[in-house]
């Protein structure tokens, strides 16, 4: 069995207040404690961890949990692709293969769809959804070839005026 480092609870406490409050209604709180979770993201993206892991518990919980408030659940999926973006940005990926904080989010969000209660499943999509925008429009932009391989039609980008061939 793996022992958990002391702090792990500490921050698991910190993450999920911090989400809470980055979420919070009042603008003021948010402006407080958004730069806050977006720091403590692109600082435990580095590599993976307990803390990594207690730290995206925190965000999909808030995602699926009942009776969270929208604001927080909007504030969550925008964390989550903030997580992935440093993921990528922080990791040397192997062409075709996802390791490391970004495999953990992708499987937490495969185990989500497949749980029975609907809070879950609309957690999953929540993450899904702000996952795939950046993902099209930003990766997606870049290697088009890759992404589009195998379609025979020509087709018009929506982000471009262009034809892709």
């Amino acid at each position: 069995m793996k022992r958990q480092k002391p702090l792990t609870e500490l921050f698991r406490t910190l993450f999920k207040s911090v989400i809470l409050l980055s979420g919070d209604p009042d603008s003021v709180i948010q402006e407080l404690f958004g730069p806050l979770l977006d720091q403590l993201i692109h600082w435990f993206t580095r590599k993976q961890s307990e803390e990594t892991e207690a730290l995206l518990d925190c965000l999909m919980e808030t995602l699926s949990e009942n009776g969270i408030d929208p604001s927080e659940r909007k504030k969550s999926a925008s964390a989550l692709e903030e997580f992935m973006k440093w993921s990528i940005k922080q990791s040397n990926p192997v062409k075709g293969v996802v390791s490391g904080p970004l495999s953990s989010l992708v499987d937490r969000i495969n185990a989500l769809w497949a749980h029975p209660t609907s809070e879950k499943r609309l957690g999953a999509s929540l993450a899904f959804n702000g996952l795939y925008r950046y993902v099209i429009y930003t990766l997606c932009a870049i290697s088009l070839d890759t992404f589009f391989t195998g379609c025979s039609e020509r087709k018009f980008l929506p982000w471009t005026s262009t034809r892709w061939t």
